[in-house]
């Protein structure tokens, strides 16, 4: 039996609706690891494209950490990143809405810093915590009406709406990150016409009494890009450099840089948004995103400090992303030609993958 209807041009009925293309468009990024809690950002199409904070709970569920009217997302350097951190269930956060740091916390979510006087004229981003959560290091930009905006590295206090700039000067900073006792400090900083990929410094400092002292430049120039800077443990600092003209790992320990691995691969790549993340680092070895020869998966490489490849772990996913760790699980984004974007946790010791969150496709 012919059950096919004839119809006019454009006013055929379909089975994907706009309903169901909404639903497949969530996107995923900034994971962030509180003790055994998971969280990540979720933006929702059907919410003109808000971003939302998730926590993932032991039961299985996702729980939205800020209310409808809140939207974490920022506007530094335009593209924004880092939008949030977490420290014992107390969330921190910037607006969209007026680029505030807000606090979450029993219920309750107040702003932390002051606003301005032009609509988003005062804006955060990379937020990180230090280590006894007292102070934000973060990016602020500060626009004013017929001039070029100017970007700091500050500290903001989680506990008085106290705010002390850390450096400034230069054009353009990023990935503010204190070391272990959080007695010193890391940040990259650049100036005009380079983008970040076009070469930057990597500079360290001691911090004291609200503010750095002894700034070191460490690796870097106007030619030489660095990304995503992280400490070990025992206060070794981990980075990628394209010095080679690969994105490799390298590292700076005794007062001096060294190679980690020097390949013909990119270990990273151009930081469009700040929190760029395609490593971890625990029980000291480096956990680092790979390509498989298989060009439907992926890799997460475990890698010693001296650059010896201890294991190699294939994954069904050639796109990995926000790279942390977890109570001995590697947690991504990840996405192929054969799934879409999921969030994912994978056990080190067994192997199994565990998929937290993934887009909802019909």
């Amino acid at each position: 039996m012919n059950n096919k209807k004839q119809s006019p041009y454009g006013s055929w009925e379909s089975v994907i609706t706009p309903e169901k293309i909404i639903e497949g468009g969530l996107k995923f990024g900034e994971v962030r690891i509180d003790n055994k809690d998971i969280y990540f950002l979720e933006g929702r199409p059907s919410e003109s494209g808000r971003s939302v904070i998730l926590k993932h709970n032991t039961d299985g569920t996702t729980t939205d950490v800020i209310p409808g009217n809140f939207n974490s997302r920022n506007a530094v350097h335009e593209y924004g990143g880092g939008s949030f951190v977490v420290r014992e269930e107390v969330v921190f956060f910037t607006n969209w809405e007026d680029q505030l740091i807000y606090k979450v916390f029993e219920d309750k979510i107040i702003p932390i810093t002051e606003s301005s006087d032009i609509p988003m004229g005062i804006r955060y981003a990379d937020l990180t915590l230090s280590n006894d959560g007292k102070w934000i290091f973060c990016v602020r930009e500060t626009h004013n009406e017929g001039k070029e905006a100017k970007n700091e590295l500050v500290a903001v206090s989680t506990t008085s709406s106290e705010t002390v700039v850390l450096a400034s000067g230069r054009d353009f900073y990023s990935s503010p990150r204190p070391n272990p006792t959080s007695n010193q400090i890391c940040w990259l900083e650049w100036d005009h016409p380079n983008m970040p990929w076009d070469g930057n410094e990597l500079c360290v400092g001691d911090f004291e009494s609200k503010n750095i002292s002894n700034k070191l430049i460490i690796d870097g120039s106007k030619n030489v890009s660095i990304v995503q800077p992280e400490w070990t443990d025992d206060g070794k600092l981990i980075y990628i450099s394209d010095e080679s003209d690969w994105w490799n790992l390298k590292q700076y320990s005794d007062q001096k840089t060294s190679d980690i691995l020097s390949e013909e691969t990119d270990h990273g790549g151009p930081a469009w948004q700040f929190g760029f993340r395609t490593f971890f680092i625990y029980d000291n070895c480096i956990f680092l995103k790979g390509s498989s020869k298989d060009k439907n998966k992926g890799l997460i490489r475990k890698i010693s400090l001296s650059g010896e490849i201890l294991e190699e772990i294939q994954i069904k996913h050639s796109s990995i992303s926000d790279l942390s760790f977890c109570d001995g699980n590697a947690i991504y984004v990840g996405s192929s030609p054969t799934t879409n974007t999921e969030v994912c946790s994978l056990n080190l010791n067994t192997k199994n993958l565990n998929i937290l969150k993934k887009k909802k496709i019909n």
